[in-house]
């Protein structure tokens, strides 16, 4: 459900926060180090490590994208070692790994 707030941003009923409000948590050099991974998929890294238990559904009403094209993005984010699925399906949330600037886990 979509609120309305005084900023003039879109909040939804769970705490994910519109777009125009999504903050860049991730360092620009780690971009760099990541050449092939849109400012998008950093900004779904972005809101998981804020809301772990999220659906990809409402990230794609938060960041204005489908849920699909969120799906495709934390497959590659996956891939990378990025983010990880811990539990279930149904129960579990996303953990975001820390990334050092040279791109490797810490």
């Amino acid at each position: 459900m979509k609120k309305w707030s005084d900023k003039g941003t879109v909040c939804l009923s769970d705490g994910i926060r519109g777009e125009d409000s999504v903050p860049n948590k991730v360092p620009n050099k780690t971009g760099s180090e990541y050449p092939k991974i849109p400012d998008i998929a950093w900004q779904i890294v972005s809101l998981l490590n804020t809301t772990p238990g999220a659906s990809a559904d409402k990230i794609g009403i938060a960041l204005g994208i489908s849920g699909r094209m969120v799906r495709k993005h934390i497959a590659t984010l996956r891939s990378l070692g990025i983010i990880e699925r811990v539990g279930s399906n149904k129960s579990g949330y996303w953990k975001v790994n820390r990334v050092e600037e040279k791109g490797g886990k810490v």
